[in-house]
């Protein structure tokens, strides 16, 4: 079993045409259907039906599919890995945010501390619509100095908050049992120098 065989066995199901995958995978399309029939030959089964010129997963093909989904992304991280050990300023982190979103809770926290509740008419996530809203003269916005970096909205200023004080506190979650990689493990240590130098300049 060839790792091409099952790249075209998951775009021909993908795609439920022989044609189009063969389109989309940039091959003819007579190179597609013989590593179908040598991978059906190889496993001894049938993976696709055929109705009209459409195919369709066997019971059997969509069980594999299943599984080859789940190898390739295992081969994809694999790859996705080396090139990181090669050369980590290449690439690309990802960063995983929590659904909820912290901030209400301390506003809401912050005018308890001067006696009195928020009347909140509009509450959403995209920071964008929301100053959409407040240009157009629909209230205010409480929101993160850092998402005005780009500028303010028309017909809006920025009004810093100097009573009661508000922060948030943000922390870094790594793995304790895996070893982290090149890529993740530089952006942690930038992360701690920056903080450890920004918390020495607010002292």
């Amino acid at each position: 079993m060839e790792l091409r065989q099952i790249q075209y066995f998951m775009e021909v199901a993908k795609r439920e045409h022989v044609t189009e995958a063969a389109t989309a995978l940039h091959v003819a399309q007579s190179a597609v259907s013989r590593q179908i029939f040598n991978l059906e030959e190889e496993l001894g089964v049938n993976l696709f039906i055929r109705e009209g010129r459409n195919v369709k997963l066997t019971m059997i093909g969509q069980m594999f599919l299943e599984h080859m989904e789940q190898a390739m992304k295992v081969i994809d991280e694999a790859q996705r890995e080396i090139k990181e050990y090669l050369d980590p300023m290449k690439e690309t982190i990802r960063i995983v945010f929590p659904k909820e979103y912290i901030l209400r809770k301390i506003i809401v926290q912050a005018c308890e501390q001067l006696g009195f509740q928020p009347k909140v008419s509009f509450e959403g996530v995209d920071i964008d619509s929301i100053k959409g809203l407040v240009s157009a003269g629909l209230g205010i916005t409480l929101i993160p100095e850092i998402t005005l970096v780009d500028g303010f909205p028309r017909s809006t200023v920025k009004v810093p908050v100097i009573e009661p004080e508000v922060t948030r506190t943000v922390g870094v979650i790594i793995p304790r049992e895996r070893k982290m990689l090149p890529t993740v493990r530089l952006f942690y240590d930038f992360l701690k120098d920056f903080f450890s130098m920004l918390d020495l300049y607010q002292r």
